[in-house]
């Protein structure tokens, strides 16, 4: 399963939101029976990469800046 995109209002930041749709992702992966959920994140949001890490993501690449287009990481989740 691949995350498209993942946002949470400002309001709503530091709340356990973001952490819940992480954990839904992992629910209708599972429930597909798919191994893994993968999702990127640019480079620089050291937050995003923080809250991919606590919940059981992996880095496994990179992508360069391109044009006005920021480097990135790509993350995966195996799921048991």
């Amino acid at each position: 399963l691949y995350v498209d995109s993942l946002a949470t209002a400002m309001h709503a930041r530091r709340r356990g939101v973001a952490r819940a749709l992480l954990a839904e992702a992992d629910r209708q992966a599972g429930s597909r029976g798919l191994p893994r959920v993968a999702l990127d994140a640019f480079a620089d949001n050291h937050a995003a990469r923080a809250l991919y890490r606590g919940a059981g993501y992996r880095e496994t690449g990179s992508t360069p800046a391109a044009g006005a287009m920021p480097a990135g990481v790509s993350l995966i989740k195996e799921l048991e």
